[in-house]
């Protein structure tokens, strides 16, 4: 895959940059002989590594027909291996804010891409660990169950998901500085976004699998903190999910970009900017778009992205029974092969116009409300092409 490639470039380059040297290894302060003896010489069974221990794992470790425990302030040093869970197997994560769990390289300069990552095939509950350094932080086909973590500095992807059947729920955790991104997913991924996620470059929903049929945003609330690319999935958001979006000064302008064959559709929802006096970018319906509908919910404070809307239209949407408005720009733009048919919603206090229609968008403009927008209500096109 391209990803790969990219890699092996990265990789060759440190590999010149730093001479061909051989790099140090950690040498652990406190070592467990008979837990290192009994990860040394693995078939299948339960595996308890104790609170502080520090083990090293330099040839691919694969739980079979049994559990693994870790206790808090463990830390498990990884040199061109990784850790497998098979499917009749299951990892358990017991860190804690003052003894985190730590999954990371054995050099003592790690760098992205020394080890393999966990593959979680079986299921995993982990709590208060970090895991850095890998190819993949976590490639699932299970179930994860994962909560105050942090997944930092892999090669490509903190999360991989790479089965239809993978399911996870992820709250009060960080992703950043994955070098692919933070999160793939597959267009059925149940759970997004979770309470006190925190992610901090792109997510990828891929729906090249060919299933429309995905699962729900929790109806909890959620700060994003990069742009977020719906790219062939059909993504529901439940209602009573409220959504924040990072601004401030000296942030880019974070969007919602709905495109190739994906869909929205949010229901008793609301997207507002984490910083009321900076506005986020948007939603943005692109062309590639499948129909997708807005209902009973509240798009606050966009219009600092590319067109400088709340919302903007380049395929199919519906809006009902909505509130659009305190755009630093347009409520709602309608470019070309935009279709926005809106009903019995309020479009108010917009710096610019309430709707603004380009050449060869169109608008259904059904008993709505207008009111405070500082340029006009809907402004349509006088010269078009």
């Amino acid at each position: 895959m391209k990803h790969h490639f990219t890699s092996g470039i990265i990789i060759l380059l440190v590999l010149l940059l730093s001479g061909c040297e051989e790099r140090e290894l950690v040498i652990p302060k406190n070592p467990c002989p008979d837990v290192q003896n009994i990860i040394d010489n693995y078939r299948e069974g339960d595996i308890l590594i104790k609170s502080g221990c520090e083990v090293l794992i330099s040839k691919n470790l694969t739980l079979r027909n049994g559990k693994m425990e870790i206790e808090e302030g463990a830390v498990l040093y990884f040199k061109d291996a990784g850790l497998y869970i098979n499917e009749d197997a299951e990892l358990i994560v017991r860190g804690s804010e003052t003894g985190i769990v730590l999954f990371t390289s054995q050099f003592l300069d790690p760098l992205s891409g020394d080890w393999k990552g966990m593959v979680i095939t079986g299921s995993a509950e982990i709590n208060g660990a970090i895991v850095e350094y890998a190819e993949d932080g976590i490639s699932l086909n299970g179930y994860l169950k994962m909560d105050n973590s942090e997944i930092r500095g892999n090669l490509f992807y903190g999360l991989r998901m790479n089965s239809l059947n993978a399911t996870f729920d992820i709250n009060r955790s960080k992703f950043y500085d994955n070098f692919s991104g933070d999160m793939f997913l597959f267009s059925d991924a149940l759970t997004l976004l979770s309470p006190g996620l925190e992610i901090e470059s792109q997510i990828v929903v891929d729906g090249s699998d060919g299933i429309i049929n995905s699962g729900d945003w929790q109806a909890y609330n959620y700060l994003f903190i990069s742009d977020l690319e719906i790219n062939g999935a059909s993504i529901n958001v439940k209602s009573g999910a409220k959504f924040y979006v990072d601004t401030g000064p000296n942030l880019p302008s974070y969007e919602i970009k709905v495109k190739d064959g994906g869909a929205l559709f949010i229901k008793g929802a609301s997207f507002e900017a984490w910083d009321i006096n900076y506005c986020w970018g948007g939603i943005v319906f692109e062309e590639t778009a499948n129909p997708s509908s807005i209902l009973n919910s509240k798009i606050y404070d966009g219009g600092n992205g590319l067109y400088e809307a709340n919302i903007s239209v380049f395929s199919d949407l519906t809006i009902e029974n909505s509130e659009i408005g305190y755009s630093c720009r347009d409520g709602i733009y309608v470019g070309e092969g935009g279709y926005l048919s809106m009903s019995d919603s309020s479009v108010i206090d917009n710096y610019r116009y309430g709707v603004f229609v380009d050449c060869e968008g169109i608008f259904e403009n059904a008993e709505n409300y207008f009111s405070g927008n500082l340029e006009g209500d809907i402004a349509l096109p006088t010269v078009c092409p």
